[in-house]
């Protein structure tokens, strides 16, 4: 059996909100959808050393559930049950060759995982409310290297066109906080916001001035960092 692709996940996840939060009567499913900036360790930064000051793009996608709420019964509880999805652009490098734009890399992290999330106010009366989420899970540096060229290149000869792909995994934690404010309507997206810290504990990473070219061989070199970050990210829920 071959294992699912990140869009086909990604396309899964949203069949499930659209009809999670189409037919359920009480607040019973939350999807989410979230970007914002991550904060990564200072000895991962040096790792990549972007022109961002160190600093990280990053989006989550995901879904929480009541599981009482669902069954005949309706019974609340404050504690749900989830899945999140996360990427984080940590930026890129270009490598010359002769004076001319040769290779570039572009350093990401991932965490793939389980959400349990504790909301505890009952109800849609409510529209300010606080949650704790707690993440465990699979974590995922790479480093992906491949000619610099333009989109049109890539297109007609994209046999070549990755070089390299370097990745190292770890099993991830994270604890976090924020709030939703629920739209007026059942049918209207909510404002939420998180601050959520990784620990990802050590990658072993590649070091951006390091990357080169021997013969037809990408050289590089790999360093043990401490990759734990703190995510702050801003969105939208729907069902809440």
């Amino acid at each position: 059996m071959k294992p699912l692709s990140m869009k086909k996940i990604f396309i899964h996840l949203i069949a499930l909100l659209v009809t999670g939060t189409a037919f359920a009567q009480e607040r019973s499913v939350s999807g989410f959808l979230l970007g914002g900036a991550s904060v990564p360790n200072k000895s991962f930064q040096q790792v990549y050393d972007n022109n961002m000051g160190g600093v990280g793009l990053g989006w989550n996608l995901g879904f929480v559930v009541n599981p009482l709420a669902l069954g005949r019964n309706k019974v609340w509880s404050p504690v749900w049950l989830g899945i999140d999805l996360g990427w984080n652009y940590l930026g890129r490098s270009k490598f010359k060759y002769n004076g001319d734009p040769y290779l570039k890399t572009e350093f990401w992290n991932g965490n793939y995982g389980l959400l349990v999330r504790i909301d505890p106010i009952e109800g849609r009366e409510h529209r300010f409310r606080p949650f704790f989420d707690g993440f465990a899970g699979w974590g995922r540096y790479w480093a992906n290297t491949k000619y610099d060229k333009t989109f049109a290149q890539s297109l007609v000869d994209d046999n070549t066109y990755l070089a390299d792909k370097y990745h190292d995994d770890n099993f991830t934690t994270g604890l976090g906080a924020g709030f939703i404010i629920a739209g007026k309507d059942r049918d209207e997206p909510s404002f939420t916001f998180r601050a959520m810290y990784y620990i990802n504990g050590s990658y072993k990473a590649v070091l951006r001035n390091s990357i080169g070219v021997s013969g037809n061989y990408l050289t590089y070199t790999v360093k043990d960092v401490n990759a734990n970050m703190l995510m702050i990210q801003c969105g939208i829920s729907f069902g809440d």
